[in-house]
C-alpha cells in the first residue's frame, strides 16, 4: 500500500481490490524494473523491498531488473548491485536479477 494506514477497513478494501490480481499472477514470474529514484531514495527503497517480499509471500515470483543504461545511470546501478549477492547477467539486452 502506498499510504500508511492501520485502519482495518482500509486494509480490507485494499486486499479485496487486489485479490483478483493476486490470484491471476499466483505462480507467475513478474519482472520489475528497479532503477531511478527507487535506487537512491531511502523511503522508496524500503517500499520496493516491502512490495517484492509481499509478492513472494502471496505466491508470485518477482524478478528485479536493473536498468541497462550507460553513463551516470549505470554507475549507481552497478554500485548498488555490487552490494547484493545477486548474479548479474544479460538476457536479450537486459540485466535481470534473481
Amino acid at each position: 500500500m502506498s499510504g500508511k494506514t492501520n485502519n482495518p477497513a482500509d486494509i480490507a478494501n485494499v486486499l479485496a481490490e487486489t485479490l483478483p490480481y493476486i490470484q491471476h499472477f499466483h505462480g507467475r514470474t513478474i519482472v520489475i524494473k528497479y532503477g531511478g529514484n527507487a535506487m537512491v531514495d531511502e523511503e522508496l527503497k524500503r517500499g520496493f523491498a516491502r512490495d517484492v517480499v509481499l509478492m513472494k509471500l502471496v505466491g508470485m515470483n518477482p524478478a528485479c531488473g536493473l536498468p541497462g543504461g550507460g553513463g551516470s545511470r549505470r554507475r549507481p546501478a552497478d554500485r548498488n548491485f555490487a552490494r547484493t549477492d545477486w548474479q548479474k547477467e544479460r538476457v536479450r539486452g537486459r540485466t535481470p536479477c534473481y
